[in-house]
């Protein structure tokens, strides 16, 4: 599925036109949904799901949020762009506890955005952590340090994040093995409490921190 440099041309993975009519999603949430890149591995493509809440709201004659107004069903987009050039800027670096954003690309199903594919060991799709718990391979001991791993990577870098929950964080495997965010980047909320004070930030990682250790050892039974 990767391109060969040796064949004389490379393929854009953003520039390029890509048609997902036979590609099957990989996943899909209330706002978007998610595809195999066509050309790349390790690289996905989310388009807006036709119908979204966003997208409704846009359509509607009604009084609406600025965000809504301004973006429509790409509201999520924006936000978490925004919220990621923010990390970029302040730690002056491409954070590896985040899925990497590469740009925008043309698509049948309309613009597409093209982020990375955190992959297993396997190629496969890195697995959740949600899935991690389901299958018991990793004992609770090591799913605890990585989990405080994450979250202390988030504090660090001032991070604002939103619906934090068992299955939008996957684990890189290899090296240097850690969590990855893969979705809930930026603030949710109308009034961005959370944009503004490190505080609440902190307290809001924390309180899902503590959240996923009770999860860890509910699910692997040993409290």
């Amino acid at each position: 599925m990767s391109p060969d440099p040796s064949a004389g041309s490379i393929i854009d993975p953003v520039a390029a036109y890509y048609d997902l009519s036979e590609v099957a999603p990989l996943t899909q949430g209330k706002s978007r949904i998610v595809y195999q890149h066509p050309a790349f591995d390790s690289l996905l493509i989310k388009v807006v799901r036709p119908g979204s809440r966003d997208e409704e709201r846009f359509e509607n004659a009604r009084p609406r949020r600025y965000s809504v107004w301004r973006f429509g069903g790409m509201r999520v987009w924006a936000r978490e762009y925004d919220e990621y050039i923010a990390l970029l800027w302040r730690s002056r670096e491409l954070p590896d506890y985040i899925s990497r954003y590469f740009g925008f690309c043309q698509t049948n199903f309309g613009p597409g955005m093209v982020v990375e594919k955190v992959l297993g060991p396997d190629g496969s799709m890195a697995q959740t952590l949600e899935s991690l718990l389901k299958e018991g391979r990793l004992e609770a001991d090591h799913l605890h340090r990585l989990v405080d791993r994450f979250f202390d990577d988030l504090i660090a870098s001032d991070a604002v994040v939103s619906g934090l929950h068992l299955g939008n964080i996957v684990l890189r495997e290899g090296p240097n093995e850690k969590f990855v965010l893969i979705d809930g980047l930026g603030d949710i909320v109308l009034i961005k409490t959370k944009m503004f004070s490190r505080r609440l930030r902190t307290r809001s990682l924390n309180r899902r921190r503590a959240n996923f250790h009770q999860q860890i050892d509910r699910k692997l039974n040993r409290g």
